[in-house]
């Protein structure tokens, strides 16, 4: 099999590249799976498009069919059986497999883990719009009523103006930006079957025009509301609310007491259909609990 390189930095649609004024998020990188770590060898691996996409440091997306691997076109006559392997440093939370078509497997680590009954996660990001100005500043509060916060942390901040606080008994207020990528508070707290969850604050922008002390509200959702139960946290153990933008969302999504695999392999059945252009496109993506994606490149599959 050939070696693992990782080479050079790069785009996704989200622009993540090094951290700056207008990017202040981690780099994106491009994996690529090559022979020798040469320019001859690497040129060869990226024309044939043997290479994976990750938003964040030491993690790797792998797929194989048979003696194709990730990038290939080839012809295939029945079922085919799809191998993946992912590598991570934060803990694997869910694996998808898409085609032309959109998602057609997901596998979700945690409920393999096991959910907990106490611990729980808000999440939030997106971007405004694809530009280089496309920021969300988020300015928000969770409240928690008829259950109690043992005790909450941060996750996936960038710096130190990034944070969230405690205010009194029952209430958590966050701030952060986000370019595309996700921040979240992790939460543990008590009598999650009976509790209230309410999201509420501000979605704010970058001011090109203007005074920028007075601020630039996001158009299409200048203030979020949103309230739930633990009831329903515990029914679906996922629970999405839409924004708008690109991308933009809340989440809250039950989390695991265990330790979550950090390496992850397994194998799905392809059916033989192909799409409009005569193939089945087939690739994997993988998020960790940190909230970094990995991509690992398209097979093209023809069905015969």
């Amino acid at each position: 099999a050939p070696d693992l390189r990782l080479d050079f930095h790069g785009h996704n649609d989200y622009g993540l590249v090094t951290a700056n004024s207008l990017a202040a998020v981690k780099g994106g990188v491009t994996g690529i799976l090559a022979d020798e770590l040469d320019r001859k060898s690497i040129g060869t691996a990226l024309r044939a498009r043997h290479t994976w996409a990750t938003t964040g440091e030491r993690t790797v997306a792998l797929s194989r069919c048979g003696n194709h691997i990730q990038g290939d076109e080839f012809e295939h006559r029945g079922p085919a059986e799809v191998n993946y392997r992912f590598l991570g440093d934060a803990g694997w939370e869910e694996i998808v497999a898409y085609d032309h078509e959109g998602e057609f497997f997901r596998r979700n680590l945690v409920e393999e883990t096991g959910y907990s009954e106490r611990r729980i996660r808000v999440r939030w990001g997106g971007a405004r719009i694809k530009d280089r100005y496309r920021w969300a500043a988020w300015r928000g509060k969770i409240t928690i009523t008829n259950g109690v916060i043992n005790g909450f942390k941060g996750v996936n901040f960038e710096h130190d103006e990034e944070s969230c606080w405690r205010e009194g008994a029952t209430v958590i207020r966050f701030r952060s930006d986000t370019y595309g990528d996700a921040d979240a508070v992790e939460i543990d707290l008590s009598n999650l079957r009976h509790c209230r969850i309410r999201i509420e604050g501000t979605i704010d922008g970058y001011v090109k025009v203007g005074d920028p002390l007075k601020g630039n509200p996001f158009p299409h959702c200048p203030d979020f509301v949103w309230e739930t139960t633990g009831e329903e946290l515990l029914a679906d153990a996922e629970l999405r609310h839409e924004l708008g933008g690109q991308d933009l969302f809340l989440a809250i999504e039950r989390m695991s007491d265990a330790a979550l695999p950090r390496d992850v392999a397994g194998s799905i059945q392809v059916e033989p259909s192909n799409g409009p252009h005569g193939f089945r496109p087939v690739y994997f993506a993988g998020r960790q609990r940190n909230s970094t994606y990995a991509w690992a490149s398209a097979m093209f599959i023809t069905f015969k």
